[in-house]
């Protein structure tokens, strides 16, 4: 339904820290800036999984620092956002 509209700019309010829920932050962003971050599926693979299992207890220096690397690189896309 959103991506029928057809507007020159779109922006969006959200009640809640959208950066506490990254399926929802791809949909947002996706939705402001459609492609920015590539479709859900490749976005869960590349940040969303990765990041989790940087946090779950238990989990490998290897798997700690890609998700800590790919949280900077979501943080940067958030920030660049947030001055637009």
């Amino acid at each position: 339904m959103f991506k029928a509209l057809k507007t020159p700019r779109r922006i969006i309010l959200s009640g809640t820290p959208i950066q506490n829920d990254l399926s929802e932050f791809h949909a947002m962003a996706d939705f402001c800036n459609p492609g920015l971050l590539d479709d859900y599926s490749s976005f869960k693979k590349i940040f969303e999984t990765p990041i989790l299992n940087s946090r779950a207890p238990g989990c490998s220096a290897k798997n700690r620092e890609l998700g800590e690397a790919r949280h900077e690189q979501v943080r940067i896309y958030h920030e660049n956002d947030d001055e637009h």
